[in-house]
C-alpha cells in the first residue's frame, strides 16, 4: 500500500465518535502490555475518555485526524491532539490497525498533528507511552519525542 491508498480527515471534537472501535482496540493492547495496571484499563471506557477529551476541548482546542482505507473505506487510524489555553500540545491518542502499520500511516497522523499543534503556536509538546509500550519510543523518536520522567502510582494493597 502506498500513501494514495489512504485519505486523511481532520475533525473537532465531533470526530471522537468515529475512533470508538479503534481506541477500544488500543485500550485492550494496554491492557495486555500493563504488568501491574491491566485491570484498570479494562475498566476504562471509551465514553468516560470521550469526555476527558471534550472536556479539554472546552478550556483548550481538540483535533482528530482519521485514516481512512480508500478501497475498504472503513477507518484505520487516528490520532486526538488537543492544544492548551497555556499553548502546551498534547499526542493524547494514536493507534493505527495492525495490518495498516509499516505503510506510514502513523508517521502521517503524526506529521498532521504535530502542523497543527505548530500553526496554533504551541510551545510545548508531549505524549505519554504506556508502560509496557516502550517499543514505540523509536517511532516517537522520530518526531523528536523523549522520555524525560516516569510518574509511579501506588496500585492499591490489600494487607490481611
Amino acid at each position: 500500500m502506498d500513501e494514495d491508498d489512504f485519505e486523511y480527515i481532520s475533525a473537532g471534537p465531533e470526530g471522537l465518535d468515529e475512533i470508538q472501535m479503534l481506541w477500544e482496540k488500543l485500550n485492550l493492547l494496554h491492557s495486555t502490555l500493563s504488568s501491574h495496571f491491566g485491570d484498570l484499563a479494562l475498566q476504562r471506557t471509551f465514553d468516560a475518555r470521550r469526555n476527558e477529551l471534550q472536556e479539554k476541548s472546552i478550556t483548550g482546542w481538540l483535533r482528530v485526524d482519521l485514516a481512512r482505507d480508500r478501497a475498504a473505506g472503513q477507518v484505520v487510524g487516528y490520532i486526538v491532539a488537543t492544544l492548551s489555553q497555556a499553548a502546551v500540545g498534547e499526542i493524547d491518542s494514536i493507534f493505527v490497525e495492525e495490518a495498516y502499520r509499516r505503510n506510514g500511516v502513523g508517521e502521517s497522523l503524526m506529521k498532521r498533528s504535530l502542523a497543527w499543534l505548530d500553526e496554533c503556536g504551541a510551545n510545548m509538546k508531549s505524549i505519554s507511552v504506556a508502560v509496557g509500550n516502550e517499543r514505540v519510543f523509536g517511532f516517537y523518536r522520530k518526531f523528536g519525542f523523549y522520555p524525560i520522567t516516569t510518574t509511579l502510582m501506588q496500585k492499591a494493597i490489600i494487607i490481611r
